[in-house]
């Protein structure tokens, strides 16, 4: 259905929020008209006021009026304890249970390699620039219990324990795969209590690895077995299939940009740990942006040390 051009326009602006679709975008739209001309230019200048009035704390990134955030700016909160979470809303939630007296650090999101967000994309250098201030004596990783959030907090445990300060995680009463905002406060308050140290969680290069497929969390030993080279050609999903009963990680070999279109066509076939390999570092580059999960390096024509170091960070490679 064709709407009149304004009332179209506003139902556009309405669909490009999270979570609304055309219905919802069109009910919205509708109660806006109904509104008194005064309530809806309160609406408006709401909007526009919360743009320009609310930013990021200087010291944690929550969301604030000031420079400095309420939490931050609180001198009875500990500044020896630091809640790590993926956005302002998980602090919303946390702060419901009135328990927790340390304060936040907020990163931005959560590492990503199929939506493209690596460890450079988060607030991560602010969390290490406060570390090493020497006030911080334990830090709680509160990402979200999810197959993102797992790996930002695998990786954060690794860059932060040996700098010398306790790293722990929010284990007990939070459901894997849910999301920390949508948490009743008691479920938090006893994830709070139970918290979990990470060094009971956090595989090192002697235990296990955390390498998602992009569907499915694979914690696999460094050891785990390779499969033979597999072509990223026009046969890779056969071959996919004709491998599945094999034990370990797939090898997949990349020598053209069109092996690329092959893995993106097939990438939701993957049901293992994938290490890829090219000779090429740009193809295998490209490669590691199409893969929507961790994938591994065995070192299968070996790639400048520097340039393995920049895909861990940027894209979370796993080198075995």
């Amino acid at each position: 259905m064709e709407y009149i051009l304004p009332l179209q326009k506003l139902i556009e602006q309405f669909c490009r929020l999270s979570g609304v679709g055309q219905k919802t975008a069109v009910r919205y739209a509708f109660s806006v008209l109904e509104m008194s001309e005064e309530d809806a230019r309160a609406f408006a200048d709401a909007i526009v006021a919360a743009k320009r009035d609310i930013m990021r704390c200087e010291i944690c990134g929550n969301l604030s009026d000031k420079p400095i955030c309420s939490i931050c700016s609180d001198e009875r909160r500990s500044r020896s304890v630091v809640c790590v979470v993926e956005d302002a809303k998980t602090v919303m939630a946390l702060e419901k249970v009135k328990e927790y007296r340390g304060t936040y650090h907020v990163l931005g999101g959560a590492i990503s390699p199929m939506d493209g967000v690596g460890p450079d994309d988060l607030r991560i250098k602010e969390l290490l620039e406060r570390i090493k201030t020497g006030e911080i004596e334990e830090i709680i990783i509160a990402t979200n219990p999810n197959i993102e959030g797992e790996t930002t907090a695998m990786y954060l445990s690794k860059l932060i324990s040996p700098l010398g300060v306790r790293v722990t995680r929010l284990a007990y009463g939070v459901p894997v795969g849910a999301d920390l905002e949508y948490a009743d406060e008691v479920t938090l308050l006893r994830a709070l209590d139970e918290k979990a140290d990470c060094r009971s969680i956090v595989r090192d290069h002697d235990d296990f690895i955390l390498a998602p497929d992009g569907t499915n969390a694979h914690f696999i030993d460094p050891t785990i077995d390779i499969s033979d080279e597999i072509e990223c050609g026009p046969r890779l999903g056969e071959d996919l299939l004709e491998a599945e009963d094999d034990s370990g990680a797939f090898k997949l070999v990349l020598e053209t940009e069109d092996d690329l279109v092959a893995l993106e066509e097939c990438r939701y076939m993957i049901s293992r740990p994938i290490c890829l390999c090219a000779e090429n570092a740009d193809l295998l580059e490209k490669g590691l942006r199409v893969f929507p999960g961790l994938a591994l390096y065995d070192g299968t024509w070996e790639q400048p040390d520097e340039v393995v170091h920049y895909w861990e960070r940027k894209y979370g490679l796993v080198r075995l």
